[in-house]
């Protein structure tokens, strides 16, 4: 992201950024000397797109820009916490390299997701229906052995946890509640 905020001329983030008529950005005093070191030429080019301008365009302040660019730096600036996943942490099942600590695991997905990787659970209208709940340790054993579903019933009668698709057969008519009622009693 930082390099959308940086110029081609200086490769620093923008200083007092400007905008010219084409559109692109950059820091007010890269495109002055960059325009001056030019200035016998009379046409004046972007240093990104190469549109040429004749006479000189004055740049104008570009507050969008700039206030971005704020935020940026305050970004890069601030400590960040340390995600990573510790012993006895639940990690993030979708990390590849540097595994973070989970903060949701989905028993839909019956998976547990870091800040990062819980995101499209909380964005995607599909998604937003599935059930997140604090990070599960064990969430593989809490999977049925015979359909790989969530074992998301208990059946009071076999005292045991079982899926939606165990309630209707094997455990038909037996008396059911939601695990995570059996799991708060």
């Amino acid at each position: 992201m930082s390099s959308k905020f940086s110029l081609e001329v200086c490769l620093e983030l923008l200083k007092d950024p400007v905008s010219i008529p084409c559109g692109h950005s950059f820091c007010n005093e890269c495109l002055k000397c960059y325009w001056d070191k030019n200035d016998n030429n009379k046409d004046y080019s972007c240093p990104v797109c190469r549109n040429v301008f004749n006479p000189r365009p004055h740049p104008y302040r570009n507050l969008l820009v700039a206030d971005q660019v704020e935020n940026l730096k305050s970004v890069m600036s601030s400590p960040t916490e340390d995600r990573s996943a510790k012993p006895g942490d639940v990690a993030c099942d979708m990390c590849m390299k540097k595994i973070q600590r989970a903060v949701e695991s989905c028993l839909t997905c019956m998976a547990s997701f870091c800040e990062s990787h819980v995101q499209p659970h909380r964005q995607s209208e599909a998604l937003k229906r599935h059930k997140l709940v604090e990070p599960i340790k064990d969430l593989q054993q809490r999977i049925c052995s015979s359909h790989q579903k969530p074992l998301e019933f208990f059946c009071k009668k076999d005292n045991m946890f079982t899926c939606s698709l165990c309630i209707v057969t094997k455990h038909r008519g037996h008396e059911q509640i939601l695990a995570e009622e059996q799991v708060s009693l």
